[in-house]
């Protein structure tokens, strides 16, 4: 699949509590992302990319940090259950395993990287719902 280029209202199951973050440096971040944190602890959106945090939740807003430096910005995740687009290869029986992030939108069973988006749920015809900041 291919990373969000416009904000998306994600819809869940529930939220749990939201939390801010400080964004990364030179970043922009859009509403519905699926949000990680970067190899020096910054919120940036997610992405099968070495180094980065499993998932810490959902951005609530769209923020550009595109012109600052890392913390100039935060944004606010929210952590809940969140349905995402399907990777290609989930089926039923992936249902209380880990979701694996292929992009900011984009949930798995297998990546390269492994960056885990959370716990599966549900799977429908549509999407994806997963279990996405709640641990710990």
């Amino acid at each position: 699949m291919a990373p969000l280029t416009v904000n998306k209202n994600r819809k869940s199951k529930f939220k749990r509590e939201t939390q801010d973050y400080p964004v990364a440096a030179a970043t922009t971040i859009l509403q519905g992302s699926i949000i990680v944190m970067s190899a020096t602890g910054f919120a940036i959106a997610g992405a099968d990319t070495a180094g980065l945090s499993e998932a810490v939740g959902v951005a609530e807003q769209n923020i550009d940090n595109s012109g600052g430096a890392d913390g100039d910005k935060s944004v606010r995740v929210a952590k809940g259950v969140f349905k995402f687009t399907v990777g290609g290869t989930l089926v039923q029986a992936d249902v209380g395993r880990d979701g694996f992030i292929e992009d900011d939108d984009t949930v798995d069973d297998v990546t390269v990287n492994s960056i885990a988006c959370g716990k599966i749920r549900e799977l429908d015809t549509d999407g994806v719902w997963v279990e996405c900041g709640l641990r710990g």
